[in-house]
């Protein structure tokens, strides 16, 4: 009786060390799935992380030329305005002297005579069929 008692605490003690083993190797199982996913977690992360710096830079890019066409705009804004006020100036003082404003009527009587001279001859009048 001794030996089937130690039989069967050594059949029971055997069976308890496989479901510990079963046990132990599914939770190694387990404990390895889980470390996959978080590699493939950090992972996407740093691919996430990178792509964010990467953004970030050209966003800084995009943003210093701006700056830049701004400043060039603000540039060819002052440099139009103070051309456009010479230009204006010049103008006005080629406006009044005597000699432009001679010089216009004469263009201007000049400019008329020769258009009435085309309308009066004959061969130059346009026609006036459609």
């Amino acid at each position: 009786m001794t030996n089937e008692v130690v039989c069967l605490l050594l059949v029971g003690r055997c069976r308890q060390l496989q479901q510990r083993r079963t046990k132990h190797i599914a939770s190694i199982i387990v404990r390895d799935s889980l470390r996959t996913e978080r590699s493939k977690q950090r992972a996407v992360v740093d691919d996430i992380r990178d792509k964010q710096e990467q953004l970030r830079i050209d966003n800084d890019v995009l943003n210093l030329m701006i700056g830049r066409s701004e400043e060039l705009m603000v540039r060819l804004r002052k440099r139009h305005g103070e051309e456009t006020q010479k230009r204006n100036e010049r103008s006005v003082t080629v406006q009044q002297s005597p000699s432009f404003l001679s010089r216009s009527h004469f263009y201007y009587r000049s400019n008329s005579k020769h258009v009435i001279a085309i309308l009066s001859c004959p061969s130059v009048r346009p026609s006036t069929r459609l």
